[in-house]
């Protein structure tokens, strides 16, 4: 098995026709565009002459874009020219009007995994793509199934994308096979400051959440259900700030523990009868006569130098501090201008 040939196949479906065709070749470089030497051939007038290629790297596949003038998209996401990006069975490529899939046969997919599980060169390229491509794609929104037997099968929606369209159809942007999914089931399409599903009046209807909906908002891990394929909706620029909310008030409560007073360690509040009360009120007149008694009283002379300081330490709390600097200034201005009199006198 370890000296099995791995030879690709390339579902290519023009959209614009609907003709399928299958191509399986054994080259270490495929070549694809609009010139008639490239190895695959597509016939559009917005495909470049050499638009991108597969390259073979031992038992593994990489897509490349040779810096077409359209781009070229890998799973709905725009690759950069001239980088590698690796292929996995029932990945999906569009050029234009070419829906290409890139799948193996059972023998060649059972070979391609003994390569990834053995191979550490390629699987150290295969780790680093893979960061390289969630640290690009994080920003767009994504659906994936997460049921057999399309689980894994994912497309992300781009900027690019104004809508997105789910069905059986093989034109669709995201193709499911499947008899209970209408040819065309529902879109994804951007509006009110997000990403809606919308049903286009399917036979089996769109569920979100398990509700029938016709139209609805999606958020962060809802999952949308077209027909009987369950789908993941992924947007990472969401935020759940309820969340955030709950998880920082219960860390701060395992942080800090607090126990609850019981009822024997509460003692009741003293019961102040009325005549007590009215007895309190004036005194409290009084002292408030005092204080104010207090304020209008020159201050004494002190009869200690720390009794001196003291007093004007007291004096100046009575001040603000912008009041205190106001003061200071005041004072030094006319220190100033004590001076320069004396000056011109003398």
């Amino acid at each position: 098995m370890g000296g099995m040939q791995v030879v690709p196949k390339f579902i290519i479906t023009n959209k614009t026709s609907g003709r399928e065709e299958t191509v399986t070749l054994d080259k270490e470089t495929i070549t694809i565009g609009r010139a008639d030497n490239c190895d695959i051939v597509l016939d559009g007038k917005s495909v470049s002459r050499k638009h991108a290629e597969v390259v073979r790297m031992k038992k593994s596949f990489f897509l490349v874009d040779s810096e077409s003038g359209n781009g070229t998209f890998l799973n709905g996401r725009k690759l950069k020219p001239h980088e590698k990006n690796p292929l996995s069975p029932n990945d999906r490529f569009q050029i234009e009007d070419f829906n290409i899939r890139f799948v193996m046969t059972e023998e060649a997919k059972k070979a391609f995994s003994e390569e990834e599980n053995t191979d550490s060169d390629v699987i150290e390229i295969k780790m680093i793509k893979k960061v390289l491509s969630a640290l690009q794609t994080e920003a767009h929104p994504s659906l994936e199934a997460i049921d057999p037997p399309f689980e894994g099968r994912k497309v992300f929606f781009t900027e690019e994308m104004q809508e997105l369209v789910i069905g059986r159809d093989p034109l669709c942007a995201f193709p499911l096979d499947e008899t209970t999914v209408s040819r065309r089931h529902a879109l994804l399409q951007k509006k009110w400051g997000g990403v809606v599903v919308v049903d286009l009046s399917s036979k089996n209807g769109t569920f979100v959440n398990g509700e029938r909906v016709e139209e609805k908002l999606l958020k962060n891990s809802d999952i949308v259900m077209v027909g009987s394929v369950k789908l993941r909706y992924r947007n990472p620029q969401e935020i759940n700030l309820e969340a955030l909310s709950k998880d920082y008030d219960s860390s701060n409560s395992l942080s800090a523990p607090t126990k609850e007073p019981s009822l024997e360690t509460i003692a009741p509040p003293p019961t102040i009868s009325k005549e007590a009360q009215l007895s309190v009120q004036p005194d409290l007149k009084e002292e408030k006569k005092e204080e104010k008694k207090l304020e209008m009283l020159p201050p004494q002379f002190p009869s200690s130098v720390p009794e001196a300081i003291e007093k004007i330490r007291l004096y100046l709390t009575r001040f603000s501090t912008l009041e205190l600097a106001l003061l200071a200034g005041g004072v030094l201005v006319i220190f100033f201008s004590l001076i320069f009199i004396l000056s011109i006198l003398l």
